[in-house]
């Protein structure tokens, strides 16, 4: 269970209660499980939603972060920056989420959860989830 960002920021945002329900439902299965999984971009862009969208106080977001950092996380080095954009360019992606998509692909992880990508896109054995879709958290 790979996370994006935009998924876990949902964990403190009062002002979605049905997302935020399911996102720290996601999250406390995959941490029970032991099978969450991020990468270090992803949690440096948590960390700046957190302060900049969400107004939590940086000790409180470093916390909030520091958590999410005992999982696997995956290290942006050069060769995934190159297989991002290579996959940003295949498939008109933003380079940051291609990095997302592609440290997914690189921790072998299932799914991939994320709430601004098509529902459902596929790249080889990864498949895009929108855990706000549908009845669990109806957009």
């Amino acid at each position: 269970m790979f996370f994006d960002a935009s998924v876990l920021v949902q964990c403190t945002n009062a002002q979605a209660p049905d997302k935020m329900g399911r996102a720290r439902s996601l999250v406390a299965h995959a941490t029970l499980t032991g099978s969450a999984m991020v990468s270090a971009a992803g949690l440096a862009d948590l960390y700046q939603r957190l302060v900049a969208e969400q107004a939590v106080p940086p000790d409180r977001a470093q916390a909030l972060v520091l958590a999410c950092a005992d999982w696997q996380v995956v290290p942006v080095d050069s060769a995934l920056l190159r297989a991002g954009m290579d996959l940003a360019g295949l498939f008109r992606l933003p380079l940051c989420d291609a990095i997302t998509v592609q440290a997914a692909i690189q921790a072998g992880a299932s799914t991939l959860y994320a709430d601004h990508l098509q529902h459902g896109q596929r790249w080889g054995g990864l498949t895009l989830v929108n855990p706000f879709l549908g009845p669990a958290g109806s957009r």
